[in-house]
Order: structure tokens, then sequence, then C-alpha cells
């Protein structure tokens, strides 16, 4: 959107009194996210709906399909006709220009999942940002593979002294991309683990796209050289265990010599059931119920420092910053006290 446009809509909606200073003067609340193809982002909304049904608000949901100008128009039209918005940006470096509209309004963000920089949250007093520490499920994730090998299998199956190790990674300039893979690949070295990396290419959180990548390295060392495929996601998890059962692997859980451990992030329902089948190694249940709750929470509510939205969420906020743990989930040990079930499924 040029800048004749934003100022012409600012002007508008300004002029028609449109601003709203009290969240009982809100209608609509609109909520935005990258792309519903999204495996963890459509658990997310389809959540967050149920929500909705018990506010008198009117929620409005908008699908970018990945199209960052077009989801950027029409967050800064929505801010600027005094809703409250929910954001899950296909650009995070779009967050300076959805602020300067929320200002300009007075409307509130609350962001979710793709974290802006800290620059960004500290331009405007009413935005906020709820999402999972990136670092910490690197940190996570390398613990359960340190316990997978420790209890389960040694590391060195093809005995040239090293992991040898695919890892399937998410968008290029992503902040989970970047924090998971590097606490992971720290963290391992950290505990003894003598990697090499086979590869690491960026697959775009995509299923299909993991699966083409992992047949692609099969192909080009050979099956029995990989011990060990970790995912920036689940989606690419099951890409993963797709490309392993083309070829015989991780389809018979008492075939220990054509089993390659697979972990992920995210905790989706069809790597739950692939994990307690065993032919998934381990996961992170990263609680979009939870997520939808809090932002559902925040957007509704007249809170506006980190304690009152500490109070109202249970969870702890700092520097408008609202972080839900991780939950480790593995096929080889019993990390809850009792069994996760996501809210609604069945």
């Amino acid at each position: 959107m040029n800048r004749f446009c934003m100022n012409l809509i600012k002007v508008i909606s300004l002029s028609l009194g449109l601003t709203v200073s009290s969240c009982y003067a809100i209608s609509n609340i609109n909520v935005y996210y990258y792309n519903g193809n999204d495996n963890f982002i459509n658990l997310y909304a389809t959540f967050l709906g149920k929500l909705s049904e018990r506010s008198p608000l009117n929620f409005k949901f908008y699908d970018a399909q990945n199209h960052h100008q077009e989801q950027l128009e029409s967050i800064i039209t929505g801010l600027y006709s005094g809703s409250p918005a929910i954001v899950n940006l296909v650009d995070v470096n779009d967050a300076p220009k959805v602020l300067e509209a929320a200002k300009d309004s007075g409307s509130k963000v609350v962001f979710f999942n793709r974290l802006p920089s800290d620059s960004a949250l500290a331009s405007y007093d009413d935005c906020w940002y709820v999402g999972a520490n990136s670092e910490q499920s690197g940190v996570y994730i390398a613990d359960e593979i340190d316990d997978y090998f420790k209890t389960v299998a040694h590391y060195d199956k093809n005995k040239n002294g090293q992991l040898d190790m695919v890892i399937l990674q998410g968008e290029k300039f992503h902040h989970d991309t970047f924090n998971r893979t590097l606490m992971t690949v720290t963290k391992l070295k950290e505990k003894g683990y003598p990697l090499n990396i086979i590869s690491k290419n960026y697959d775009n959180w995509d299923r299909y796209n993991a699966k083409r990548d992992l047949l692609k390295q099969i192909d080009l060392v050979g099956i029995s050289n990989i011990e060990i495929v970790v995912a920036n996601n689940d989606a690419m998890a099951l890409g993963a265990l797709d490309a392993l059962k083309s070829h015989g692997y991780n389809t018979d859980v008492n075939d220990k010599e054509h089993y390659i451990p697979v972990f992920g992030v995210d905790g989706l329902p069809e790597m739950l059931k692939e994990v307690e089948a065993g032919r998934a190694t381990g996961t992170l249940i990263s609680d979009y119920s939870a997520l939808a709750k809090v932002c559902y929470e925040i957007a509704t509510s007249e809170a506006q420092t980190d304690e009152e939205v500490t109070q109202l969420v249970w969870y702890k906020t700092e520097n408008h910053k609202t972080m839900i743990p991780y939950i480790k989930f593995a096929s080889f040990k019993n990390y809850m006290k009792q069994k996760y079930v996501f809210p609604y499924q069945k």
C-alpha cells in the first residue's frame, strides 16, 4: 500500500471518528494468518473460532495465503477502522508499518507465532506477542535426542565415528528456523556428539518438500548412512516419515535395523499418533489451544501492563511477550504425568 493510500485511509477513518479508546466500543476483532494451509495455523484458527463463538464480538478471519502485500493492506485497513488485530505476519519486516497504523488509530495488535523485532514491539504500548521460545525448542529436542541414544540405541550405527544427521529446516529467515537449528546443534555438541550434518536445507515447513529433500539425501549418501532426521516442525517430520516408509523403514517398530529416529516440533495430532505407534521418535507439543486462548484473552481485554496480562492469562509476560512452554513427547520415554489430549480432537 503506497503512502498516499495509507494517509487517505487515515484521514477518512479519523474524520469519521472511528478511533476507539475502549474495548466496549469495539464490534469486530480481525484475525490475520500467513497461510491457512499450514497444519499448525489451521489448528490454531479452528480453536480460536471455537473461542470466538462465546464472544459478543464478531471475529473475522483472513488467510493471506503467503501474500504479504495483500495481508499488509488488509491489516492496515482493519486497524484504521478501529478493530483490534490478532496477527500472524507473512513477513515480520511488515511489523513497523502495522504498528504505525495501530498507533494512529489507537487499535490493539496481538502478534502470534512469528516474532517481530524487539524495536518494533517497543514502538507501541498496546502491541503484544504470544508464542513459544524457539531457543527452548532447540534445547528440548537435543535433550530428547540425548535421552534416546542413552536409553534405546547407540548413535553410531554405521560405525564411522559420527552421528550422521539430516536437518529439515523451515523458512530461511524465520527466527524459529534459526534458533531451533542452532540450539539443537549447539546442545548436541555440548553433550559430546560428533555431528556430521549431511544436509540442512530449507523446506519451508512443508511436508512434500521435506519428503523430496530426504529422498534426495538417501539417493546421495545411502539410507544406511543417515542415522537421525531432525525437522524444524512436525509437517516436515511427517514428510521424512513418508520418505523412509517408501524405502521400507519405520514401518515395523520391532525391526530395529530398518528404523531411523525422526524428531519434529509442534505436536500435530498425526505426529502424536506416529510417535505413540513408535514410527516417529519424538516431538515437542506447542499447545495451539493455549496460544489461541492467550491471544483471545489479550485481544478482548483492557489489560495494559505485563503484570495485568500475566494475571489474566496465567503465563508470565515480560516486555509485552507471553511465551508458552513446550511439552516433551516421545515414543521411548514418558515425559508427562498424564496423556495429552488436544481440545476438539477425537
